[in-house]
């Protein structure tokens, strides 16, 4: 930036009198031109200072203080005067309006002829542009340089602090890392705990593409940065942006290989132990004797993505997602040192080995019970955890991920939600699951359920709802009462209903165990 005072002091210009505005002397100069008209300043761009003898305002001088103000208002640097020409003193109010409005006006002695100021000052601004372009230049190959070279962000940050001098941070929030090039302990501290929508201690711009933020660079500074320096950072921003784009991209690539490598174990699409070996070395896992598949579900995923009507909302709830999945992931890596995964839309697959079957159920429950409550403390969501059998080798994984998937499956017909269950303590459930899967599951809900549901619909009555929470409270009529808010006599009065339109009596055992297993297995075939 080339200010008014430093054109006075860098092109020979000492002798220039500073009369009014002397708090805009820091205003940039981009050009310097003429003034011989009260208007002149409708041509203006911006950045102009102005030179004139005074001739157009000799006999107006009432226009002086409008032009003082027309100046400021197109962001002009300022304007010199030959004062000693035609206007000899400045009338008061123009001063004192020069100086309200930080216009700096400048004395110029008779002596000089335009082309005096004009020549130095343009020369000094084309030689200040070409040695930016150069430097910019310079810049902009250093950085090239550390794509070419597959530098990673230690490299990008370095050469931003041999550029700028400023130390800087990067937080990545896609791959949740934080990068630092400072020694500065208070810095540090800072960013690992900084808030970036409320912080203002620190310089930070945003590394974002397609309305998705992957992280922030941050330079520890306050002060205002010059155009070289913001010009180091906005190459530093586009070289994160690559590196980021290209990381992500060769995850991308990883994840879509170890996903059908798992996925294909899951399905047992791998027929050899020898495969399995082989393929699992490029991950850098090794699957030795029992393992155990637990599958995490995020709960009402797809029904909240299909209430979004703005691809930004989808954007947000798919990043919701991912910082789930980077969470649980996380969790269990650190738990489990051995554990293979995948993850389809709205879950993620694990599997891990067991080394001490004895411990294996306690470990678990530490590692859902965390996660449980972490992930809805972050995000809302909750959790559905399935914990399969424990299997003799990695070859029975198909037969743990089917027994993981039936106990989510079984969360959801027992409408829970946040918890986890393990497959061997799924109970009778286990077995609804399977009856329903089965023309005559299907056949033994119609005989049962058909006539009361149509009563309903008929009568736009809610027994059914009723006979369901009599079911879920083990046909206590005082707790059905309670979780459906309503008052005893009318779950009596229902009771009575149902038992009438049915045709039974569910004072017998045969009769409740008949419709509790009907409740239950149409619970699940309406999932």
């Amino acid at each position: 930036m080339f200010t008014v005072k430093e054109m006075i002091e860098k092109c020979g210009l000492n002798d220039l009198k500073v009369l009014a505005g002397g708090k805009g002397l820091d205003n940039e100069v981009s050009s310097v031109t003429v003034f011989d008209a009260p208007d002149a300043f409708r041509w203006s761009k911006g950045g102009e200072f102005i030179i004139t003898t005074g001739y157009c305002l000799k006999d107006t001088p009432e226009l002086f203080e409008e032009v003082i103000e027309n100046i400021k208002t197109r962001g002009m640097a300022g304007i010199g005067i030959k004062t000693e020409r035609f206007l000899h003193n400045l009338p008061s109010n123009v001063i004192n309006r020069a100086n309200e409005l930080n216009v700096p006006i400048i004395d110029i002695p008779s002596r000089y002829a335009f082309i005096e100021i004009i020549n130095p000052v343009l020369a000094k601004i084309i030689n200040d542009q070409a040695d930016r372009l150069k430097k910019s230049e310079i810049i902009h190959k250093s950085f090239t340089q550390l794509v070419i070279d597959g530098g990673n962000i230690n490299d990008i940050l370095a050469n931003l602090k041999r550029i700028i001098e400023f130390e800087s941070a990067y937080v990545d929030f896609y791959f949740n890392t934080v990068v630092y090039d400072s020694v500065d302990p208070s810095f540090i501290s800072d960013i690992e705990n900084m808030k970036f929508s409320d912080f203002q201690e620190y310089k930070i711009y945003e590394i974002s593409y397609e309305n998705r933020i992957y992280g922030y660079l941050v330079l520890n500074t306050k002060k205002e940065l010059d155009q070289l320096e913001e010009i180091a950072v906005e190459h530093t921003c586009t070289v994160l942006k690559l590196y980021i784009q290209r990381k992500i991209s060769n995850n991308q690539i990883e994840m879509r290989y170890r996903d059908e490598f798992v996925r294909d174990l899951i399905t047992k699409n791998i027929r050899s132990i020898e495969e399995v070996k082989k393929r699992s070395k490029i991950f850098g896992w090794e699957f030795k004797g029992k393992i155990v598949v637990t599958m995490f579900d995020i709960d009402n995923y797809k029904s909240e993505y299909f209430k979004m009507s703005h691809k930004k909302d989808n954007l947000d709830l798919e990043m919701t997602r991912e910082k789930i999945f980077k969470t649980i992931t996380e969790s269990v890596k650190r738990d489990f040192s051995q554990s293979a995964y995948t993850t389809l839309s709205d879950s993620i697959t694990f599997i891990l080995n067991v080394n001490n079957p004895d411990k294996i159920k306690n470990k678990l429950s530490k590692t859902c019970g965390e996660l449980l409550l972490k992930v809805k403390n972050e995000t809302g969501f909750t959790l559905s955890i399935g914990i399969g059998g424990i299997k003799a080798d990695i070859m029975q994984a198909k037969e743990s991920y089917t027994e993981a998937f039936r106990v989510v499956q079984i969360d959801r017909l027992s409408k829970m939600t946040n918890s986890y269950k393990f497959y061997d303590e799924a109970g009778l459930y286990r077995l609804y699951y399977d009856i329903s899967s089965t023309g005559y599951g299907k056949e033994f809900c119609r005989e049962s359920l058909d006539k009361i549901i149509e009563y309903d619909k008929i009568n736009k009555t809610y027994l059914f709802d009723t006979l369901n929470h009599l079911v879920e409270n083990e046909w206590s009529l005082k707790e059905t009462a309670k979780n459906m808010f309503i008052h005893y006599n009318t779950i009596k009065y229902r009771y009575r209903r149902l038992c009438e339109v049915l045709g039974v009596n569910f004072d017998s055992f045969e009769q409740r165990m008949k419709y509790t297993v009907s409740v239950r297995i149409y619970n699940i075939l309406c999932q």
